[in-house]
């Protein structure tokens, strides 16, 4: 069950294809103290990217690159949630992220799987109940 920042944050991150039309969505939980999501990156001209773009010049964004995708979905959902909580300028996530490129088809069902099944181990996380 998620909570209203947990609500934020799926309805943002479906957000994310919807205004990126070469931004597909796979498989993502959001969970009480971190997110998880599979995403595939397409160039219209090209289909699939054989490489995600992972940088930004400088902080310069770049277009549909990882870190500006991420970048700007996180400073929505914190924007969204200092505002119901009366809390400008507080941080809501940790700095920085962890990104993994899939690279093949067996990877790719594993980690759906993973991601699919951590809801079920939240009783087992440390910060649970805490």
């Amino acid at each position: 069950m998620l909570n209203a920042f947990g609500r934020i944050v799926e309805e943002e991150w479906q957000n994310t294809a919807t205004i990126r039309s070469d931004v597909e969505l796979d498989v993502f939980t959001v969970m009480p103290n971190h997110f998880h999501a599979l995403l595939l990156l397409h160039d219209e001209r090209r289909g699939t990217l054989p490489r995600a773009r992972r940088s930004e010049s400088f902080g310069i964004p770049t277009v549909n690159s990882v870190p500006t995708i991420v970048r700007l979905f996180k400073a929505r959902v914190t924007t969204q949630i200092n505002t119901m909580r009366n809390s400008p300028g507080n941080p809501v996530w940790q700095r920085g992220y962890h990104e993994h490129i899939v690279r093949d088809e067996k990877e790719l069902q594993e980690i759906r799987e993973y991601i699919a099944n951590n809801a079920l181990k939240w009783r087992l996380d440390c910060y649970y109940g805490a």
